[in-house]
């Protein structure tokens, strides 16, 4: 699916995801419990869907790593808005999920490659 906009809200502040190098993906997640009844029979119960977005660039500068550390040390709920290529918004509470990433040059700010986070749906 292709991604025009995805801003994140938080604190107040709307930043735009850069779309240089981005690569965003989108899937749900099924929370659901399995039992055995008495008689043998497996029973499920099924909580909620969730939505779980992944967002990776192959190469990210430093400005850009350092909203992204702000936003995770905040620990707050952020809002996610997703513009689709049809002109169509949508709207996520998400929570961001410790990331990872590898340092490739260190001048200025520092160059970084690797870069996944995963938001998860609140």
């Amino acid at each position: 699916m292709v991604y025009n906009k995805i801003n994140i809200v938080y604190n107040g502040d709307t930043v735009e995801l850069p779309a240089l190098g981005r690569k965003f993906s989108e899937a749900n997640d099924l929370n659901m419990r399995e039992e055995r009844a008495a008689d043998g029979t497996l029973r499920r119960d099924i909580s909620s869907w969730k939505k779980r977005f992944t967002l990776s660039y192959d190469l990210i500068d430093g400005d850009k790593l350092d909203i992204f550390e702000n936003i995770l040390l905040s620990d707050m709920e952020l809002d996610l808005y997703i513009e689709r290529r049809n002109g169509n918004f949508d709207n996520y509470s998400v929570l961001l999920q410790p990331y990872s990433y590898d340092r490739e040059s260190a001048r200025g700010d520092g160059l970084w490659s690797g870069f996944t986070a995963e938001f998860m749906e609140v």
